[in-house]
């Protein structure tokens, strides 16, 4: 009930607004249903009601029961409506206003319907092709279930918007089977599922346009392409969100914008300052020299930058983009102006302190005849070498014109210490440094066309150094965290941690805060980030960062099991897009120790260079994981998702991706993989744990019965070499625990799920 303290406030505030001619009124806010205490009832509603209206100064407009709606009203929260409930919300409070203030009706206010598959429009769309298709009427919506001998022979089909006057808004996974001729294929904006494997049946399938403009509205699962190989184009002005969007990001490198091609490099202007963080609300001044070079477009040779701070290390400046120094490339900043110092990239991150400055670290181009060349009408290609070898920087200009690319065999047998792309460098054929050794390679994010085929039979660099010199894409996505629960881990040095590393079940699913209590010596750590990109490498920038005593505790999702027990060694376009903010981080990485390096790299050059620019002082705890911004922080210091995720209604699965528990699925070779990569902490004097990741129990595979489950459970006791503290029963949870997703559990998921966490570390001896 409202105290005395706020009653009195609220009617000072009242008082004082009639003074000035204003008029007050008191209204319940939306309330959902679903979340209303259990035994209320509209009599007490009405009777609080009184009271309240009693005690203050102000009338009161409409009731405490009207304010009161049902779920499908709301959004994310008990009390965030979504776009249909605001306008309810909106219709209500204008009967009521107009009520109060005696202002007459203009007429009947038309109501929208409850958001759901029966509220997608059945009309509207492109429904030319129905007769192509089989249906199966489920409740008030369609789905396609497979293709008429007609439609087999079709090169081209559209799925319907409608069938019988209902919305067609899900397909099977074997509604296109016998299609063989299709190569074009169209889903509209009433689609609300695809599954995984839908296209596996058409080989000659190329194009697949997606009309939905909104990412979250199209459920689909890491599976979607298999046996496919089309390209996916969407909205152009979509493409940024489908590239961040959860489940839509796996694909990033199979998406294209609809509208639009490949643009040349973003536009770069200077970044607002940003809001203060935990670390410090202060202002700090930095100052970088340009130490013999200048800056672009105005007079200087050094900058004078404030900055407020967003993350614990603060980005520096891309400085290519505001300092030029002929016949020479800038490869990065050092907090010495001879190169001593500590090395900071363009772009990375660094840890500021008021008055700090940064010096520019400068290369000399190789001379230009060292380079046999070729022109066009808008640059220059590099067709040959015949210099020294040893450190190498490609010129950025030939006779005026940028050196935009280096063509095939131009560098054969050639061997390098050091090799630096400039930021003209757009294009590197396949075959460009045949039979080449380097120890190490420089390039920029400006960067389109690179692969593994551009080093064939090369000794490949161990280290792999990018600059970056563009916007960044992926600044305020959940890819984004990995970079910030990475500062926090680095700044633990010297204290014990307790590091949980997972999936994003991981940072949905403990309570950092409970566990810091539980273990009043060790520091909580929440790597968790994303289950379908490798873990292999994260765990590999951890080891540094993790001191003996310290404690590993790791919870594979088993829906991503070639990723989350470290099966393979190849790189993917998820980690690219997790060392954006700090590429500095993936120069610690010995690359020979990963296969598809500069394929997967070319896939991220490529794709970031068509997504809208954002700004480095933008940070994931700003948003949730779909891009809806919040007044208040997400993230916990901790690696926590904080934003609070009430209970769901049902046990239902929620999402297309389900988990195996079986043997099958976990091999032994699975999990000899994964004690391959827990080892080198053992070996340093961590102490690693195994556990469950959290899963709807909804969400299994029929294969995943509770026989196969205890005989994978006893697998796992027996072949893992790090013991396995938990029981594999105790993760499995009712789905009204987790959110949207069914291995993202909410907040009471999270606490419960955190309770037998402390038990089976307490029970294992970690203090």
């Amino acid at each position: 009930a409202p105290t005395d303290a706020f009653l009195r406030r609220l009617n000072s505030f009242a008082d004082a607004c009639q003074r000035k001619g204003a008029r007050v009124y008191f209204r319940f806010c939306p309330m959902n249903r679903s979340a209303f205490l259990e035994g209320e009832n509209p009599e007490a509603m009405d009777a609080f009601a009184r009271s309240l209206a009693d005690a203050l100064k102000c009338p009161l407009l409409g009731s405490a029961e009207r304010a009161i709606m049902d779920s499908g009203w709301f959004y994310d929260t008990n009390f965030h409506l979504n776009g249909a409930g605001a306008k309810v919300n909106t219709l209500l409070l204008a009967e009521e206003l107009r009520e109060e203030l005696r202002i007459p009706s203009q007429g009947t206010a038309v109501f929208p319907e409850m958001p759901g598959f029966a509220n997608v429009q059945a009309s509207g769309g492109d429904s030319g092709d129905a007769e192509c298709f089989l249906y199966e009427v489920r409740g008030e919506s369609v789905c396609v279930t497979g293709v008429t001998e007609a439609g087999k022979g079709r090169a081209s089909l559209t799925l319907p918007a409608s069938y019988q006057g209902l919305p067609v808004v899900s397909m099977t996974a074997d509604a296109l089977k016998g299609c063989e001729s299709l190569e074009r294929l169209t889903i509209q904006e009433n689609f609300r599922q695809i599954p995984d494997g839908a296209f596996s049946s058409c080989p000659r399938l190329a194009r697949i346009t997606l009309l939905q403009a909104d990412p979250a509205q199209c459920s689909v699962g890491q599976g979607l392409l298999d046996g496919c190989g089309a390209r996916i184009f969407v909205p152009a002005g979509s493409f940024g969100r489908y590239c961040t969007n959860y489940f839509w990001s796996v694909h990033a490198s199979r998406l294209d914008p609809m509208e639009m091609q490949a643009t040349e490099t973003p536009v770069i202007t200077p970044s607002p300052a940003p809001a203060a963080t935990e670390k410090e609300s202060s202002i700090v001044r930095l100052t970088y020299e340009g130490c013999g070079g200048t800056l672009r477009g105005r007079e200087g040779d050094s900058l004078t930058v404030s900055r407020s701070f967003v993350h614990l290390r603060e980005n520096t400046l891309q400085g290519s983009v505001w300092f030029r120094r002929d016949g020479y490339v800038l490869i990065g900043w050092n907090t010495a102006e001879d190169g001593s110092g500590i090395r900071v990239g363009l772009g990375s991150r660094y840890d500021l302190s008021d008055g700090d400055r940064l010096y520019a670290q400068w290369l000399p181009c190789a001379p230009e005849t060292d380079f046999a060349w070729e022109i066009s009408g808008t640059g220059a290609s590099i067709t040959g070498y015949h210099g020294s070898g040893g450190v190498c920087v490609l010129p950025e200009a030939y006779q005026g014109l940028p050196v935009t690319d280096i063509r095939q065999g131009a560098f054969e047998d050639a061997s390098f210490s050091l090799l630096v792309f400039s930021p003209a460098l757009r294009h590197v054929e396949e075959g460009a440094f045949l039979r080449c050794e380097i120890e190490e390679l420089m390039l920029f994010d400006s960067l389109r066309t690179i692969g593994d085929a551009c080093f064939a039979d090369c000794v490949l660099p161990r280290t792999l150094r990018i600059n970056a010199c563009t916007n960044p894409v992926y600044s305020g996505s959940y890819f984004d965290t990995f970079q910030d629960k990475y500062d926090y881990l680095l700044s633990l040095s010297g204290q014990r941690k307790l590091v949980l590393s997972s999936g994003s079940s991981g940072r949905y699913g403990y309570d950092c805060t409970m566990l810091k209590a539980a273990f009043q010596d060790l520091a909580p750590v929440n790597m968790g980030v994303y289950a379908y990109t490798s873990a292999l490498p994260q765990l590999m920038l951890m080891l540094p960062l993790l001191e003996e005593g310290d404690v590993l505790l790791y919870a594979p999702e088993f829906d991503a099991v070639p990723e989350q027990f470290c099966v393979t060694n190849r790189l993917d376009y998820g980690f690219f897009a997790m060392m954006e903010s700090s590429y500095d981080t993936a120069a610690a990485l010995d690359m020979r120790a990963f296969s598809g390096v500069y394929d997967t790299l070319g896939e991220y050059l490529r794709q970031r260079a068509r997504m809208p620019g954002r700004s480095y002082d933008v940070s994931p705890a700003q948003f949730d994981d779909d891009g809806n911004a919040y007044p208040f922080a997400t993230y916990n210091r901790y690696g926590d998702f904080v934003l609070p995720r009430p209970d769901e209604e049902s046990d239902e699965r929620k999402k297309a991706n389900i988990a195996d528990y079986t043997v099958q699925n976990i091999t032994s070779a699975c999990i000899r993989s994964l004690n391959e990569a827990l080892a080198p902490f053992t070996r340093k004097g961590v102490r690693v744990l195994f556990s469950y990741t959290p899963r709807n129990s909804a969400s299994l595979t029929e294969q995943s019965t509770p026989e196969n489950r205890r005989i994978l459970e006893e697998k796992l006791q027996k072949e893992l070499d790090v013991p396995v503290i938990s029981r594999l029963e105790d993760s499995l949870m009712p789905g009204r625990l987790f959110w949207l997703i069914d291995s993202h559990l909410g907040t009471n998921g999270a606490k419960l799920r955190t309770e037998r966490i402390i038990a089976d570390l307490k029970r294992t001896g970690v203090q």
